[in-house]
């Protein structure tokens, strides 16, 4: 479950899934990752995951830090 999302810089933003390097943590990451790059949403550029968080950049013709944060809400 994703804790926390902030920007990182204008065209990317930032999930955290918690401070701790855990398996639990690791493999809901993981399964973000999975789902979002299945879910192809229109202006995601690239995502990147690791231990225990996740960077998704877009592109702002596209889409926006708001957008995406609202999907990502689930």
């Amino acid at each position: 479950m994703i804790k926390n999302i902030t920007n990182l810089g204008d065209a990317a933003l930032y999930c955290d899934f918690g401070d701790k390097v855990n398996k639990e943590i690791n493999s809901n990451v993981i399964n973000c990752f999975k789902n979002l790059q299945k879910a192809k949403i229109k202006g995601i550029t690239n995502i990147s995951p690791s231990y225990n968080k996740l960077i998704i950049s877009f592109d702002l013709k596209i889409t926006n830090f708001g957008l995406l944060k609202k999907k990502l809400k689930i």
